[in-house]
């Protein structure tokens, strides 16, 4: 089960005031999910995105083809490398 992370607790591992993650949530550019009236955030999701530079997509459909993006990056002789390639393989 992944881990949900709170608005104070993300804020606090990415060093940022609350309201300004708040703001980057709704605007699309954190990772991040609204339960109710509350934004969550995935702690797998947030490693991913930093491991990224920050800049990796945020809808649940693109979330789903780095899952197939890193299952594939698991078989040997497989290389590193930036996801838009990845989904310019897919469009193919």
């Amino acid at each position: 089960m992944p881990q949900l992370m709170t608005v104070d607790e993300t804020a606090r591992l990415l060093r940022i005031h609350p309201e300004t993650l708040r703001e980057r949530a709704r605007q699309g550019k954190i990772p991040a999910t609204k339960l109710g009236r509350q934004w969550r955030f995935v702690r797998e999701q947030l490693d991913a995105w930093l491991d990224q530079g920050a800049d990796l997509p945020t809808s649940s459909e693109d979330w789903a083809l780095i899952a197939i993006a890193e299952e594939r990056m698991a078989q040997p002789g497989r290389r590193l490398r930036p996801f838009a390639e990845f989904l310019a393989e897919l469009e193919q």
